[in-house]
């Protein structure tokens, strides 16, 4: 830039860098200098310059963003699928649901498109398209699960629902925690219709919570075993849908160790009145993780209410906030003592001696509600497929009830109707 004052892409490539960085404030005032520059010809600057402010929370000037680099080329299918990613976190379905075709219509191969499509149409409960195009996402080749499959070289057949009597089937658990936990329930069902040997690989910190089960648990550092077919995780949702046309109801699989419940119910004995758990935030490298976390800050409206007591479940990102909470003093925080060996593990001894699990969309709300605690998730005003729309309640798991937002990235009437719902089973 010092060579050449004007060189638009020279602006645009550190307005790069500065993204990766997280530095968005500076990405913006490179990339709006490229566009100044290059006002014509620069729609790669304005699908960049979207997806920032897409970080920064100002959904408006992203929409506008990739609305310009369409006006500039019609036929940029990255532009329309991340106008869909904004409209999808916006709520407003039917829009995204166009920009998805559209991408697709332009580029048949587009398999983010497709993969964002089929998670729009599950959360619209349209398991039969939604489920079909929930397979692209393993044609997505910055997909970390994808890499580690391709690195596999398995020989095996993948699993599409054929009779597997007599047969070893290895299934690869892909995607984050939440998932692994509320999925892995379809392995149990695989057991039950089927005479078969059940392989599945899973993270090396998770292998302790599968163990004393009716299958093979083995980790991404063991060898493979030899085995006849394989399939992915949460592509066991569709096959059983196909053959079914039901979601699997919740199974409680958790490996749990008494003698570290009982320990946690010791720790605990000396808290008096009911225990409440509260989460609020997942791992931030998330891309939804900024709309799904509830500041910790937002939970103090309930420590007016007598007879509670609030016991912090949250560990790593997001724990910085207790030391500025305004009710620091009555948390009870236990994390720097938990899962020091294996990942869950404490957090297990905790939840099955609390009352109640509040928490927003993370791993936490999976495992809380696998192991039957009596749990409420909040949630965005389009959350994660497997949430669903409209109703407080999941088919996933009969004892969690579901807090929505009225409004995007507004928590003031979830947190009001919660607080009311404590004052009415608890006080």
């Amino acid at each position: 830039i010092q060579i050449q004052p004007e060189d638009a892409y020279a602006y645009f490539n550190l307005g790069l860098v500065f993204k990766e960085l997280g530095e968005f404030q500076k990405a913006v005032d490179c990339y709006e200098k490229a566009i100044q520059i290059r006002p014509d010809r620069i729609e790669d600057v304005y699908v960049s310059l979207g997806l920032v402010f897409k970080e920064l929370g100002e959904p408006q000037k992203a929409i506008s963003c990739y609305e310009k680099a369409i006006e500039i080329q019609p036929n940029y299918a990255e532009a329309h699928n991340n106008l869909g990613l904004v409209f999808y976190e916006l709520g407003e379905h039917q829009k995204a649901m166009s920009c998805y075709e559209k991408a697709i219509e332009i580029q048949p191969d587009h398999a983010i498109a497709h993969s964002n499509l089929s998670m729009l149409l599950l959360l619209l409960s349209d398991f039969d398209k939604g489920f079909e195009y929930y397979e692209w996402r393993k044609k997505i080749i910055t997909n970390q699960d994808c890499i580690e499959y391709l690195k596999l070289n398995l020989t095996s057949k993948v699993w599409n629902g054929e009779d597997l009597n007599n047969k070893t089937i290895l299934i690869l658990s892909e995607q984050g925690f939440g998932d692994i936990f509320e999925f892995a329930r379809y392995l149990f069902i695989l057991k039950r219709k089927y005479e078969t040997k059940v392989i599945f690989r899973v993270k090396k910190k998770l292998v302790h919570l599968f163990k004393k089960n009716e299958f093979e648990v083995i980790s991404e550092t063991d060898p493979l075993p030899q085995h006849d077919y394989h399939c992915f995780l949460l592509s066991l949702p569709k096959i059983f849908f196909e053959k079914e046309k039901t979601l699997a109801k919740r199974i409680n699989y958790i490996n749990v160790d008494e003698k570290i419940i009982l320990e946690w119910k010791n720790k605990l004995s000396s808290i008096k009145g009911y225990k409440v758990g509260i989460n609020w935030q997942g791992d931030p490298k998330s891309d939804l993780s900024k709309l799904r976390a509830t500041p910790l800050n937002l939970f103090e409206t309930f420590f007016s209410i007598e007879n509670l007591n609030f016991i912090s479940l949250q560990k790593g990102a997001g724990s910085e906030q207790i030391q500025n909470f305004k009710h620091r003093d009555r948390l009870y925080d236990f994390m720097s003592d938990a899962d020091n060996k294996n990942a869950f593990e404490d957090t297990i001894g905790i939840l099955k001696n609390l009352d109640l699990v509040i928490t927003s969309d993370t791993s936490l709300a999976h495992v809380s509600s696998t192991l039957g605690v009596k749990t409420w998730v909040l949630l965005p005003i389009s959350p994660h497929w497997t949430w669903f729309l409209n109703s407080d309640r999941s088919p996933w798991y009969e004892n969690t009830k579901l807090y929505r937002q009225k409004d995007f990235n507004r928590w003031e009437s979830v947190f009001s109707k919660v607080k009311k719902d404590l004052i009415n089973e608890y006080n």
